[in-house]
């Protein structure tokens, strides 16, 4: 009693309350004794975070923990094995060091090992899934629950012959005490844009350069005061605003703009590199350390910025107006080298008039006709006269 449990995972396509179909991600857990189980679903695969989750809630749910649970060789839990030295996930390796019980991996094709909790998973794949319509993931698992407290967990097991729930009533004592290492309760996960921004109540908040890895990338949020705490899924702070009045705010953090991995070593030399290793760069540069130390990063991203959408002709002319007018500053430099831009594409260019007509009239129309002398005309009217 309260010796092992065995852990796996499974996955079906429902039919939603439109006619669709959607695919829902299942987790169970079951007591090896008393063949007591719990079941967790998601609308999306498992993580190492969603996993250690779903183990706190099992733990919950049992009312204590066993002292060995056994596992696939999954790439939820593990990275890599040989001989028997396995590397778990960071994730999995910071639950595992927090928790007191051993896991035990199977070996690769191996099934026997964990039999009796992949027949729990046909039993959820054919019996409760079983022309069940899918609402949303709150109700289903809402009644997953219901179906293990009446059905699952309190009928009679077909190997054993016992009723789980009465022999967990007998083994419950013997699990190791559970206490909550970090909140359990339901959170609703906020999609992450591409620009490492959350949309919340109507107002957008800055995350940290790098949040976003991918679509499926989701933070969660809590309110706390008059602040706006983000964190990821282990429950980790990412960070905080103030949370205006209003809506239609953007909330910005201008740290978050940075990209921590480009050392500022680096800009300079690619400063250095797009002006040719010229002393007016050299000059600016240095001016711009000793004027903005805190923002050196700052200036020279917006620098490199500049000159890579204005190319280096305009660069180079805004730079030498800088240097000349002693203006050193990174704005400064964008605003010469935009208003350039604009009064460059202001000009007024007269386009040539191509002639109508073929090449014999195209020639004809460059040709100047003969002029007349207009003393020739006044002597005719002089001699008219005198006649």
């Amino acid at each position: 009693m309260g010796e092992q449990a065995q852990v796996d995972f499974g996955e079906k396509r429902l039919r939603t309350t439109t006619g669709d179909f959607i695919k829902v991600y299942f987790f169970v857990m079951l007591l090896c004794y008393s063949r007591y189980n719990y079941v967790l679903f998601r609308d999306k695969p498992f993580t190492s975070e969603a996993a250690v989750e779903a183990h706190e809630k099992a733990f919950e749910f049992f009312g204590g923990i066993p002292r060995e649970v056994v596992y696939d060789q999954d790439a939820v839990f593990m990275v890599d094995e040989n001989l028997g030295e396995y590397k778990c996930t960071d994730v999995f390796s910071k639950y595992l060091a927090a928790r007191t019980f051993r896991p035990y991996f199977c070996r690769k094709a191996d099934p026997e090992s964990k039999g009796k909790v992949e027949n729990v998973v046909r039993y959820v794949k054919y019996n409760f899934l079983y022309n069940r319509d899918y609402v949303n993931l709150e109700i289903l698992n809402n009644q997953v629950i219901r179906w293990l407290h009446v059905t699952g967990n309190a009928m009679v097991h077909n190997t054993t012959r016992k009723i789980p729930c009465q022999e967990y009533n007998k083994e419950q004592r013997y699990l190791q005490p559970w206490h909550p290492i970090f909140n359990t309760e339901k959170h609703k996960d906020y999609k992450v844009d591409k620009t490492n921004v959350i949309k919340y109540h109507g107002n957008i908040y800055s995350l940290p350069y790098g949040t976003y890895q991918n679509e499926d990338t989701t933070v969660r949020l809590e309110e706390i005061d008059d602040r706006l705490v983000i964190k990821n899924h282990c429950g980790s702070v990412i960070t905080t605003h103030f949370i205006p009045a209003g809506k239609g705010q953007k909330i910005i953090n201008n740290n978050h703009r940075r990209n921590p991995s480009v050392k500022i070593d680096q800009l300079r030399s690619q400063l250095q590199e797009f002006f040719g290793y010229s002393t007016e760069i050299d000059v600016f540069i240095e001016k711009i350390q000793d004027r903005y130390p805190r923002y050196r990063r700052d200036q020279f991203t917006l620098l490199l910025n500049c000159c890579e959408k204005y190319g280096s002709e305009k660069a180079e002319k805004a730079l030498e107006y800088c240097i000349n007018n002693h203006v050193f500053s990174a704005t400064d430099f964008k605003y010469i080298i935009e208003k350039e831009s604009v009064r460059e594409k202001s000009r007024i260019r007269f386009p040539l008039i191509k002639p109508l007509g073929g090449s014999k009239t195209q020639l004809m129309a460059h040709i100047e006709p003969e002029r007349s002398d207009i003393h020739i005309y006044e002597s005719f009217f002089h001699q008219q006269i005198e006649s």
